[in-house]
């Protein structure tokens, strides 16, 4: 048996606790107040008598793209139940909106658009500009080019991209318009394809943790008892001949004979005292973004036709500071 530290309780570091903890001495740790990294369950109340589990964090998954993760709730019995993956766009100025995932009708917004032939042109080009994003990367059209490079040279119609590509990609990865359209193509489409957003014959089905993701995170803490330690910052990694030494940020050291480091790729770069050169070519590319992200009830920033709200509600405005809407109900 050998006594293991994983630094970092996202959904990574917790599935190294669970498979390792079977036959190891496992320790972890968190810097943050709470476990579960992009997970993020907050308890309402709804009444003097009910709170409801809200997630703000990781809220859906499919077995297709998740099966191990699939495998690690049925492992724990956590249950779960079908949910949605729609997007809906909504510009108040332009009087445009529509919602992919809800029906035809939907896709329309208002019944006059049936006979919108613009409109009509809009959604036949979403699809056949879809269909050829595969296409072209199947023949390496795509390869090292941005989003904006790849529609700019292939002319892909200004209301396709800036009605449809770049703001459901701004929505999925919580980012800028301006850092979506510099985003790799490659990605954005493999992404999208893996996830049935690119006119799959046959979507992949969603689901949801029921009672919120918590639940898994916090089955998992509960197996490891008094080895999971909150408001626990590790300064340091260092490795011996014969062992690995951590430093916490109170200036404790301790010993094990390995460690997982479970975090993001710019904090594990950090923490290696002597990182390889290969560890650093790995580690050092990376960059991250940070954004607000507000709980709210305040139905203004949806589509004014609630028949239209979508899983993603994608508000646009003037400048590049649109916003995004999780509708959770």
């Amino acid at each position: 048996m050998s006594k293991i530290a994983i630094i970092g309780s996202g959904v990574a570091g917790l599935t190294a606790a669970y498979l390792l903890n079977k036959k190891h001495d496992v320790y972890l740790y968190e810097q943050n107040r709470y476990f579960g990294g992009h997970t993020n369950t907050i308890s309402v109340q709804e009444n003097l008598k009910s709170s409801v589990n809200i997630d703000t964090g990781f809220i859906v998954f499919n077995s297709k793209n998740y099966p191990l993760f699939l495998a690690l709730l049925n492992s724990l019995k956590v249950p779960y139940f079908l949910s949605d993956m729609s997007f809906a766009y909504y510009d108040p100025k332009r009087s445009l909106a529509y919602c992919g995932g809800r029906g035809l009708f939907s896709l329309f917004g208002q019944l006059k658009n049936i006979f919108n032939i613009p409109h009509l042109q809009f959604l036949l080009g979403i699809r056949k500009y879809s269909r050829k994003m595969v296409k072209d990367q199947k023949i390496g059209l795509t390869k090292n080019k941005t989003l904006f490079e790849y529609c700019s040279e292939f002319n892909v119609p200004q209301k396709v991209v800036n009605d449809y590509f770049i703001p459901i990609g701004s929505a999925i990865w919580s980012s800028q318009i301006h850092d979506i359209k510099q985003f790799p193509v490659d990605a954005y489409i493999t992404f999208f394809q893996n996830h049935g957003l690119l006119f799959e014959e046959s979507p992949p089905t969603w689901y949801s943790i029921e009672g919120g993701a918590q639940r898994y995170v916090q089955k998992i803490i509960n197996l490891l008892g008094n080895n999971a330690y909150l408001s626990s910052k590790i300064n340091s990694v260092v490795r011996f001949t014969d062992h690995v030494e951590i430093e916490l940020d109170n200036g404790n050291t301790y010993d094990f004979d390995k460690v997982v480091i479970a975090t993001h790729a710019n904090q594990a770069i950090n923490l290696l005292e002597k990182p390889t050169k290969l560890e650093k070519k790995l580690l050092s590319v990376w960059e991250y973004s940070e954004n607000d992200t507000i709980l709210h009830s305040y139905d203004k920033f949806m589509p004014q036709n609630n028949r239209l709200w979508g899983s993603w509600n994608f508000l646009q405005r003037d400048n590049d500071n649109s916003i995004v809407t999780y509708n959770m109900n």
